[in-house]
């Protein structure tokens, strides 16, 4: 893989993390690129892409992202792998 690729696997993982760690609000392309250090364009590109495969929403007039339907049946699974995790 090369060294973009893993930049930008990193930054969509950091993109969930912050996301999950603060879940009532939802958050727009600047919000995001700033709290995460990320230029802007490099965020949009993270955004489309993961609001295209579902892990985010994004609100169509608002313009703001929030966790997707991939990412909660990424965490169910998890929930049913590993079911010490619900006491987490």
């Amino acid at each position: 893989m090369s060294s973009r690729a893993a930049l930008a696997a990193t930054r969509s993982l950091d993109v969930l993390s912050f996301l999950a760690a603060n879940p009532n609000q939802p958050y727009s392309l600047t919000e995001l690129a700033r709290a995460l250090d990320v230029n802007p364009s490099s965020m949009f590109g993270i955004l489309n892409a993961m609001a295209q495969a579902g892990y985010l929403t994004r609100h169509p007039f608002q313009k703001t992202y929030r966790l997707g339907p991939v990412a909660a049946s990424t965490g169910i699974a998890a929930l049913h792998q590993d079911p010490a995790l619900e006491l987490a």
